[in-house]
């Protein structure tokens, strides 16, 4: 349920039926031509000046693509406008427009007012398909799943424990999402990368946990401008591991936490709060900064899509490049940088995650591909750097795999993470055999 876009006004206007009633058809059209137009002819320019002047504003055109591009990485390609349903709202119409798309479905509130402009738009629903289906390497006969919750209090977060069915105590795993607001299988469009990863590592013989992230489970918790990376990965990936301390079918001396993209930057500091961490998994962790990371993503899809960008991307990719250039510089943009807060950012660039990990003696294994883009042969040169030399540190570097631990060819590109896959085989099977050696 995430709010895109404005405060709506309040003028009290008292309409006969019969024009209250035509009004409300006018909106139902106009909402479904502006709905069509995000998603279907992605006429986003047409879209942002439809907009009341408040609207224009905060919702411009980069924002409709953002709308786009976030939609269609979840769901898949749309297929058609399936309902529109006004609801009056003093002198505006609120339709909420229900759509299919190649995976799921979206609930898309849009405000439309007399003037027949957008004047608010919000998602009030979206589901995903799950029609994910388990990769040979997991044996379903070797384990069960467990629901549960951790993080008790007011707002628990939802939890699955994938559990081999072998008598224990069991080795055990944490699994710390990356960026963005996660379920507990990290779906990313038709890919669930924890649900690999949990699945096959149970079937190993490795107990598997893994939870809604907070910014999915309580989205309005906390204002955007208040999330720290305490409060969305660190505190409940903490709490997650006391979740397995508590039972008495995990070892307690073998609990590792892994952490994939972000929460592979976040997985040391997790390891310095906890008061006897078994061991960590950087997983496409970054050892740089987060706005040299950011840095490096922008100008490498700048270079690899150039020959389709228009002159409005171009400003784009300028602009963002331009406002994490002030971050570095230790100055606050007022802009967002990809729809965050500046103040995330830079609140993000004091952790170094190469720095802490320095400071562990616990077991590590650092696993990267040489195709992510997104988590660079840069960072993994650091990593070799720095702690290559120490014994409590293991380093795997994957020729054909992406950021998501996915085998490819070619140039890795956004658009790869929307064709369905699996974790590779020779992952687990390393992570496993990596969890085996370390002895309490």
């Amino acid at each position: 349920m995430t709010r895109v876009a404005t405060t709506l006004l309040s003028l009290a206007v008292l309409l006969p039926a019969a024009a209250a009633l035509a009004l409300d058809e006018q909106a139902v059209e106009r909402a479904r031509t502006l709905a069509s137009q995000v998603f279907e002819t992605r006429q986003f320019a047409e879209v942002a000046a439809a907009g009341d002047e408040k609207m224009q504003q905060v919702f411009p055109t980069r924002g409709v693509a953002a709308l786009h591009a976030q939609i269609v990485a979840q769901l898949g390609a749309f297929e058609e406008i399936v309902d529109a349903t006004p609801r009056s709202i003093e002198n505006m119409t609120s339709v909420t427009v229900d759509m299919r798309f190649e995976r799921g479905t979206l609930k898309l509130r849009l405000v439309i007012n007399e003037r027949q402009e957008l004047a608010g738009l919000w998602i009030d629903g979206l589901e995903q398909a799950d029609d994910w289906a388990a990769p040979d390497y997991v044996d379903p006969d070797t384990f069960r799943e467990v629901e549960l919750e951790i993080a008790p209090g007011d707002q628990p977060l939802g939890a699955t424990l994938a559990l081999p069915r072998h008598d224990g105590p069991h080795p055990a795993i944490v699994l710390v999402h990356g960026s963005g607001a996660h379920d507990r299988d990290e779906t990313l469009g038709p890919n669930k990368v924890f649900r690999d990863l949990a699945q096959g590592l149970a079937s190993r013989g490795i107990a598997a946990l893994r939870y809604e992230k907070r910014t999915k489970a309580y989205p309005k918790a906390r204002p955007n401008e208040e999330i720290t990376l305490e409060y969305e990965t660190i505190d409940d990936a903490v709490a997650a591991v006391s979740a397995l301390r508590a039972r008495d079918d995990i070892d307690h001396e073998r609990i590792f936490v892994l952490g994939h993209s972000l929460g592979g930057l976040a997985a040391p500091f997790i390891a310095q709060r906890d008061p006897k961490p078994a061991g960590i998994i950087l997983m496409a962790g970054p050892a740089r900064t987060i706005d040299q990371l950011v840095t490096d993503q922008l100008r490498y899809l700048r270079r690899a899509q150039q020959n389709q960008l228009s002159a409005e991307d171009r400003d784009e990719y300028a602009r963002m490049l331009a406002d994490i250039e002030q971050l570095t510089a230790g100055k606050l943009p007022e802009n967002k940088i990809l729809g965050v807060p500046a103040i995330y950012w830079q609140r993000l660039m004091a952790f170094n995650a190469a720095d802490a990990a320095e400071t562990l003696t616990c077991p590590i294994l650092i696993i990267h591909g040489r195709r992510d883009y997104q988590v660079s042969m840069r960072d993994y040169a650091i990593w070799k750097e720095r702690l290559e030399p120490r014994e409590n540190v293991t380093l795997n570097l994957y020729r054909d795999l992406n950021h998501l631990m996915m085998p490819g060819t070619g140039p890795s590109l956004p658009a790869e993470y929307q064709r369905a896959g699996h974790v590779s085989e020779e992952v687990i099977r390393d992570i496993a055999i990596w969890i085996g050696k370390q002895r309490a």
